[in-house]
């Protein structure tokens, strides 16, 4: 017997202005049958209570806090979002990837290095609650798509993102620099 279950939504991320997540509790407004977590410490922390609590969204989304050894529980997830504002090369994505997550994140920063829109992930544009709904409705919606896209970042992952090539790299630059 079939039985619907909702799908489960993950951010890790500092609770802080440059990582967006009031985008992603707005966007979670038009997100139906999904519930969102969010792993991380941060200032933020009451403001986004107040929002989840003022959008009456409390029963589907958490603020988990410091969750030890995070990148452990992905496999518990469906699909990865991170609705930075200003970002690096997250290193929340790479985890992501290494348990075959499939990804929405924010076209800022180091993640176009990371998630190829439509190829590896689902890119949005920053601060658009309606467009990372967007996102994440068309992976609720489409299970052979979130599996098509979260194999393609494990392998981009696995092949270009190893310990052994970012030291090889990483050393490579310092030599033609110094």
């Amino acid at each position: 017997l079939y039985s619907h279950r909702r799908m489960k939504i993950l951010t890790i991320a500092e609770l802080t202005n440059n990582k967006g997540l009031e985008y992603a509790i707005e966007a979670m407004r038009e997100v139906h049958d999904a519930t969102l977590d969010i792993m991380g410490v941060g200032e933020l922390r009451i403001d986004l209570e107040l929002r989840i609590r003022n959008y009456e969204l409390g029963n589907g989304i958490r603020l988990l806090g410091f969750v030890p050894n995070a990148a452990e529980k992905l496999c518990e997830y469906d699909i990865f979002l991170l609705p930075s504002i200003k970002e690096g090369l997250p290193y929340t994505i790479l985890e992501a990837g290494q348990a075959g997550l499939p990804v929405v994140a924010t076209n800022v920063g180091g993640i176009p290095d990371l998630i190829k829109d439509g190829m590896t992930g689902l890119l949005v544009p920053p601060k658009d609650p309606h467009a990372i709904a967007l996102a994440l409705q068309r992976f609720i919606a489409d299970p052979a798509l979130r599996t098509r896209l979260g194999s393609a970042l494990r392998e981009k992952v696995l092949r270009d993102f190893t310990k052994e090539r970012m030291i090889t790299e990483t050393l490579r630059l310092y030599r033609h620099n110094y």
